[in-house]
């Protein structure tokens, strides 16, 4: 190296410690005068803060602006309701005594709601949890699935004619009637922390539950309207559902391995059937740290298992009884411990309303034919309707299209059935 370059080179080696030196004296008076900014319950710098509201952004968009009509009833007591299947009349439950609930049925309009008859029920909410309530489809039977038993209440003869009790620390999640007058299906937990899916033949008095999902992979599933097959949802970094024949066979149950959409969401979660078994819908959400966690109703073709509209809700987790309402003209639900029932249109994805209960919302029941909203909230009742929307529903053939669709499936993808886990 020649001695004319050496002075060049120490000034450039000098200028580079005395910048080093420079930005670390800034580095630390930034760090003592920097911002630590809330976000849902974290402390995050702004650097952090940036990456996280990278994120994608939910845009919800709106119907027309609609102000829905209400009916209430006033009773702190109020527990939970169910609609009958195929007229506009509401079965309304409240706890009276310590051993009792009080059931009031009520007919609905637009004008008003009108008490008809009054029942009386031996059963007790005090220490049980309600976990689903359902009517059947002809017969004059409600399904009551609570944390450790399973009852149906036979209001016309007013008596309870069939109980079903589970013995260990297994827990029933959900059911609801097979399209018949003799089965049960329900979901419990199992001894491994998964989802098994069951039946009970409540003529005979026999029951079989069958793994369904195993290490808490299984996040719901709900049968079919045809009763031959049922759906289920699962989670394990991404997220999905399959098809199962909803009768096991020789104590194992069996799914079609096609179709089987997959998406990239973490949970999917409450999956839900029209009423005509076309289409299947469900809640997706990315369940990520230091994230909004976005949720979105995703509805699939159910014959094809083709992405029919994805849309964002507008809330963040905690969504409650996701149902079809008005003949699968709408879906609704509500978010554990909020006053607000959200109303999308199935059609365009876009939200109708926002629905306000006047206090925290305890359970939900949409009519699956009629545009009316039943919620039970701390204060009471309210049903709400839209009164410009109200068209006249016929579910005469609303059977019959989800046996033929249940039966073109099991043709076109019965080489696809097996009986081991897919993933």
């Amino acid at each position: 190296m020649h001695s004319s370059k050496l002075p060049k080179l120490y000034k450039f080696i000098l200028q580079r410690i005395l910048k080093t030196i420079l930005r670390r004296k800034g580095n630390r008076a930034v760090d003592k005068q920097k911002k630590m900014i809330p976000y849902s319950g974290w402390w995050l710098d702004e650097a952090t803060y940036q990456h996280v509201m990278s994120e994608k952004h939910p845009f919800i968009e709106y119907e027309r602006f609609a102000q829905f009509d209400a009916h209430q009833i006033r009773d702190e007591k109020g527990a939970f309701a169910v609609w009958h299947p195929s007229k506009l009349k509401l079965f309304y439950f409240t706890q009276q005594t310590s051993d009792a609930v009080d059931c009031k049925v009520l007919n609905i309009s637009k004008s008003g709601m009108i008490i008809e008859m009054e029942y009386l029920v031996p059963i007790s909410l005090s220490s049980r949890q309600i976990r689903d309530v359902v009517h059947h489809e002809v017969q004059s039977f409600i399904l009551f699935v609570f944390d450790k038993h399973i009852l149906i209440w036979n209001y016309e003869k007013q008596e309870i004619p069939y109980e079903y009790h589970v013995e260990n620390d297994a827990e029933f999640t959900r059911g609801g009637f097979f399209p018949d007058d003799e089965k049960i299906w329900y979901l419990i937990t199992s001894n491994n922390g998964g989802i098994d899916w069951g039946i009970w033949n409540y003529r005979t008095g026999t029951s079989e539950a069958n793994v369904l999902e195993d290490q808490s992979y299984g996040r719901n599933a709900v049968l079919h309207p045809s009763g031959k097959l049922f759906s289920a949802v699962w989670t394990e970094y991404q997220c999905g559902y399959y098809v199962y024949q909803s009768m096991p066979i020789e104590k194992r149950l069996f799914f079609y391995s096609k179709p089987a959409p997959r998406r990239s969401e973490y949970m999917a979660y409450s999956p839900v059937f029209s009423v005509d078994g076309r289409v299947i819908a469900f809640f997706t959400n990315p369940d990520l740290m230091l994230h909004k966690n976005h949720t979105m109703i995703c509805m699939y073709e159910f014959e094809s298992g083709n992405l029919i509209a994805g849309f964002y809700t507008g809330t963040n987790r905690g969504e409650r009884y996701l149902q079809f309402v008005d003949n699968g003209r709408t879906l609704a639900f509500y978010v554990k411990d909020a006053p607000y029932l959200h109303i999308f249109n199935v059609k365009t994805g876009k939200k109708i309303t926002t629905a306000i209960t006047p206090s925290k919302i305890r359970h939900f029941t949409g009519h699956t034919l009629f545009g009316f909203y039943a919620v039970t909230h701390e204060e009471g009742l309210t049903v709400f309707f839209d009164s410009e929307n109200l068209g006249v529903s016929i579910s005469d053939s609303n059977q019959e299209t989800a046996n033929r669709i249940a039966a073109s499936f099991m043709e076109s993808y019965r080489d696809c059935l097996v009986n081991q886990p897919f993933r």
